[in-house]
């Protein structure tokens, strides 16, 4: 698995956006932390978010649903009101989050979403492992201009 701290280190290296927002200022992410610079950025750049009251927990294990919020909303990407009709691409499309239900039918309809050894399971709250978040990293890559596509039966289609 990897951690929220780890994944913003990821982001910062992948991706080379514009600041959209103000510096957050975290109670539970030191000036010194080593990945301080990375979840600053990933924050101003709009990929990640805190948690209420300027918490980010830099060490707790990102959910795949989470890595998708993130990768839609750090490229900007929206759903439309078809979001229902993509869900339903999922066989546990129940178990997203309603915070994650846009972000995730955004991120299927932009071919973002990698899921194996079934494409039909999401495990959206399942931790993403290392190898998910960078098949997923590369999709973004792939839909930001910055990769080329590589086939793959596991590249969800809605």
């Amino acid at each position: 698995s990897i951690t929220r701290a780890e994944f913003a280190s990821l982001l910062q290296n992948a991706f080379k956006q514009e600041p959209k927002s103000k510096e957050p200022n975290f109670k539970d992410v030191s000036a010194n932390f080593w990945a301080s610079p990375a979840i600053q950025d990933s924050v101003k750049t709009g990929f990640l978010r805190g948690y209420p009251n300027n918490i980010f927990r830099p060490n707790e294990k990102i959910p795949r649903v989470q890595v998708l919020v993130a990768l839609v909303n750090g490229l900007n990407l929206t759903s439309s009101p078809t979001s229902n009709e993509v869900l339903q691409t999922y066989q546990d499309a129940d178990q997203i989050p309603n915070y994650g239900k846009g972000p995730v039918s955004a991120a299927t309809k932009a071919d973002l979403v990698v899921n194996y050894p079934n494409p039909k399971l999401l495990n959206p709250n399942r931790n993403a492992t290392r190898a998910e978040v960078a098949a997923l990293v590369y999709q973004a890559l792939v839909k930001d201009g910055k990769a080329q596509p590589i086939p793959s039966k596991y590249v969800v289609k809605p």
